[in-house]
């Protein structure tokens, strides 16, 4: 599983050569927990065709303000 930080952003999700899906998610909250094992196997079910990574909320403000994220978890697609 990839974890994406504000420093890695533009390499590892803009630049990627495949889509990426981010899960916003912090270790506090009970739902991203729940959702961990699905987002988990998606990624390794569809290693081929996209990348799966994760961003902390609380460790990177300036990405969960870029996109607006006042909910988590969120997932969201970049292609």
């Amino acid at each position: 599983m990839l974890t994406i930080t504000t420093n890695s952003f533009e390499n590892d999700v803009l630049h990627a050569d495949k889509p990426v899906l981010v899960d916003f998610w912090a270790q506090w909250c009970p739902y991203c927990h729940r959702i961990a094992p699905a987002f988990d196997k998606v990624g390794e079910q569809y290693a081929d065709t996209l990348i799966a990574g994760k961003i902390n909320y609380d460790e990177e403000p300036q990405l969960i303000e870029r996109f607006g994220i006042d909910t988590i978890p969120t997932l969201m697609l970049f292609k």
